[in-house]
């Protein structure tokens, strides 16, 4: 996932600079972009850099990329930190180095950056690049949070269902699976559903179980599809539907999931 953040940064920005001169080849953006560089340009370093990493108008070079990111980076520039960051973590061309990676992540982070925030949360929690630390890893979280980042608001709902580094607390847990529910997190979506159906920790509740069951459901999840059709079976929060819940075990099935396929051949006997 986090070789895809990079190359979703990097995309972001080759289509701000193409959107502006459509007709520019890749080779001529290469040799503005090293002109402007090369005059101190952090933005045009940071871009030179992700044109190397992925052979973008002249050869592959991770070590040229890793270079011009960190003349970047020395300058304050937090998408040149952040790559960085990915650079050293995911071993992208180079020595994977997870020390290195904690260390830019860090600088990226304080400067604002999400992305760096939920990542920097991610290896204190695992103990990557240095010591375990679960009070900084939920700092981070939090603070990545705070900013909508929908994977930090999961893992510290992940932390409080699990009593991770913090005191267990379902009613906590129940706030911020909400909270990254409501923006699309799909695994959320699934476990604020799992909580509401069996009334984990807080009050059950059939209605709330199948809205969110739904929403996961509309996004493929094999798990959602088929508990929304026991629902539909059992008539929990909704009137019995035999052909409902056919239509939600069979979906369970096509993606993947043996019980979705053992209940739609039932409910076809």
């Amino acid at each position: 996932m986090k070789s895809l953040l990079l190359s979703i940064i990097f995309t972001f920005s080759i289509h701000s600079l193409s959107f502006a001169e459509p007709e520019r080849s890749q080779e001529e953006i290469f040799m503005e972009l090293k002109t402007s560089a090369e005059q101190g340009s952090s933005d045009s370093q940071t871009h030179l850099g992700s044109f190397y990493l992925f052979g973008l108008g002249t050869e592959q070079n991770p070590i040229k990329a890793l270079e011009w990111y960190e003349k970047a980076a020395a300058q304050g520039n937090p998408y040149a930190q952040l790559n960085l960051a990915l650079m050293y973590d995911n071993g992208q061309g180079i020595q994977q180095d997870y020390e290195k990676a904690r260390e830019w992540y860090e600088k990226a982070a304080e400067q604002g950056d999400a992305t760096a925030q939920f990542n920097l949360g991610s290896m204190y929690a695992k103990g990557l690049g240095g010591l375990q630390d679960y009070a900084k890893s939920r700092a981070w979280y939090e603070t990545a949070g705070d900013l909508g980042h929908t994977q930090a608001l999961f893992n510290l709902a992940l932390m409080y269902a699990n009593g991770e580094g913090v005191q267990q607390d379902y009613g906590k847990a129940r706030e911020l699976y909400e909270k990254a529910a409501i923006l699309g997190e799909v695994r959320a979506q699934l476990n604020l559903a799992l909580m509401y159906h069996s009334g984990q920790g807080i009050q059950q509740d059939y209605a709330r179980a199948r809205e969110w069951y739904e929403k996961a459901a509309a996004q493929g999840v094999a798990v959602a599809q088929f508990n929304l059709g026991s629902m539909y079976v059992k008539g929990q929060g909704v009137q019995e539907d035999a052909a409902t819940a056919k239509e939600m075990f069979g979906s369970a099935c096509e993606n993947g999931l043996q019980e979705g396929c053992n209940a739609y051949r039932i409910l076809n006997d």
